[in-house]
């Protein structure tokens, strides 16, 4: 094989790795820009019971009541920080780091909420994004399961709706 030949294989299995990997971060990122944005709580739905925000659902002592104000939010940023008025999240601070993960077989993906407080306690929801609009999700639902000694698990579910941005 002639030298001419050997240059111009090379050259065009250069580019055509170069275009297969710069494929795949685009793909991850566009994957990604499906939950960035600012999200607002509608609901609570607490073992199947639905509180509507605002509104509050009194739990049996030594739980406390779960309140939803209206309003609160939770907005997720490209750069893997998030801010929020919602105290299931935010600690003190109001803002951290958030992960997501995806499990194969799973339908679902894990959140991980690291608050900036002093403290080290991130917390992890399986989360779930649901119909769309303009090529993005429209609603997400973030939830956990509790479980209970004796007793069957108690899910409780956030529901949010996509603020136009």
């Amino acid at each position: 094989m002639n030298t001419a030949m050997k240059r111009a294989l090379g050259a065009g299995g250069a580019l055509a790795l170069a275009a297969s990997v710069a494929l795949v971060p685009a793909t991850a990122a566009q994957a990604d820009g499906q939950y960035y944005g600012a999200w607002t709580l509608t609901a609570w739905k607490v073992n199947g019971q639905t509180i509507n925000c605002p509104g509050k659902l009194p739990l049996p002592p030594p739980a406390p009541t779960i309140e939803c104000k209206g309003g609160e939010m939770l907005e997720l940023k490209s750069g893997y920080r998030y801010k929020t008025t919602i105290p299931a999240f935010k600690g003190n601070a109001g803002k951290g780091d958030f992960t997501v993960f995806t499990f194969p077989n799973r339908d679902y993906k894990q959140i991980v909420f690291d608050s900036d407080d002093a403290q080290d306690d991130p917390r992890a929801y399986k989360m779930k994004l649901q119909g769309t609009g303009n090529g993005a999700p429209k609603k997400m639902v973030i939830w956990l399961s509790v479980g209970r000694p004796g007793g069957e698990d108690i899910v409780v579910k956030m529901i949010f709706r996509r603020d136009a941005n």
